[in-house]
């Protein structure tokens, strides 16, 4: 429950290379049950995510993103650091694992898969953009996206189509063009994905 002693223990790990993933498991899951603010939990998810992101810890710092965006006073913390924010998400993404898990639902995947919880996080980002629009670069995030091929697909149509009216909202012509063909039967593969 001390934020000083996790953010100095995850620098020391850090500065040592000590990258044991029982070590690293245990420290994320005791800052995801923390209660620390908005600010401290961002300030240990910057600093930990570019070493750590291709260290096989993509699905722990998936969680601390996650629960770093739906924090009571984020948004106001996040205004200058939308941007690192996206990063990270970026980052996180590049790096994912990619064997599916044993999870039977699509549903089920969007929070058990660092694929789910990245995409789940950039919705809360994208909330915080005080101008409600979708930028040029979550836009190209999202299309690259809706060129997955395996079963990441289903993943990231059971999102972005779970969050139509969201996106809508922000970018009717963009989602016209990308998302309504998901949910009205004209791409037949992401139908099923899109309506979980």
């Amino acid at each position: 429950e001390n934020y000083a002693w996790a953010k100095e223990i995850s620098s020391k790990l850090i500065s040592s290379q000590e990258y044991n993933s029982e070590i690293w498991q245990y420290f994320f899951q005791g800052v995801i049950r923390s209660n620390y603010s908005a600010k401290e939990l961002a300030d240990i998810l910057f600093l930990s995510y570019k070493p750590l992101s291709a260290m096989n810890f993509q699905k722990d710092l998936g969680e601390l993103l996650w629960k770093t965006v739906r924090e009571d006073g984020i948004a106001e913390y996040i205004s200058e650091k939308q941007l690192d924010l996206f990063e990270v998400c970026i980052t996180v993404w590049n790096n994912r694992e990619t064997e599916k898990p044993e999870v039977g639902r699509i549903i089920d995947l969007t929070l058990n898969t660092t694929i789910g919880l990245v995409l789940m996080s950039m919705m809360y980002i994208i909330s915080f953009d005080p101008n409600h629009k979708l930028n040029e670069q979550i836009k190209l995030f999202f299309q690259e996206n809706l060129s997955l091929t395996s079963w990441e697909i289903d993943v990231v149509v059971c999102v972005l189509a779970g969050n139509l009216s969201f996106l809508y909202y922000r970018d009717i012509p963009w989602c016209s063009e990308h998302l309504i063909p998901l949910l009205n039967g004209s791409n037949i593969k992401a139908f099923s994905s899109a309506w979980e």
